[in-house]
């Protein structure tokens, strides 16, 4: 939960390299920018939300996937507002960092390994600016992705394993002991 707050992650994946593989000239490179608004259950409290969010992103083919693979570099910030409809309380999550695919290993068919790392901060302020809990640091994933095979970034998550985690980490108690402080 902590880290779908903290990422806006782009999911990139691949197919076809027997050994680790690197990346080739972007397959696509783009500023970015925009807004959205979503409901969820954050903390076990129904909330609506509102994001704005920013960044640079480079998509690359992973060399001798035959365009089956992908490793993506993005660097971001996101501002969100959480509000409880119960109470019209309202939290900000705010986020900047860099998401970074380091490397993809081919294991079978269509499916590959990717080793990414996400740094960088994330904290909760309320309304007035004071900050309620800050988290900053790395955090080291491997995912292993179904990517079907059809030459386009993306795929079907098989399994997720952190390999390491640096830095000041709020526990899940602890994050959810501050948003229900502020929420209810």
């Amino acid at each position: 939960m902590l880290r779908r707050l903290l990422v806006p992650i782009i999911v990139v994946v691949g197919l076809f390299t027997p050994t680790v593989a690197q990346a080739a000239p972007p397959y696509e490179h783009m500023h970015y920018s925009g807004t959205d608004s979503f409901t969820d259950t954050l903390c076990g409290l129904a909330i609506t939300g509102t994001v704005e969010f920013s960044g640079v992103t480079t998509v690359r083919t992973v060399k001798g996937s035959d365009g089956q693979a992908f490793l993506a570099h993005n660097n971001y910030e996101t501002v969100e507002t959480i509000t409880y409809a119960a109470t019209g309380n309202k939290i900000v999550f705010t986020a900047n960092g860099v998401f970074h695919e380091q490397r993809a290993s081919h294991v079978s068919g269509t499916v590959w390994s990717f080793d990414f790392l996400d740094a960088g901060t994330f904290t909760i302020t309320d309304l007035d600016g004071n900050r309620l809990l800050r988290d900053r640091g790395v955090i080291k994933i491997r995912q292993l992705f179904d990517t079907l095979g059809d030459s386009q970034p993306g795929g079907i998550l098989i399994s997720e394993e952190l390999l390491a985690l640096h830095g000041p980490h709020a526990d899940e108690s602890t994050f959810c002991n501050v948003v229900l402080d502020q929420l209810t």
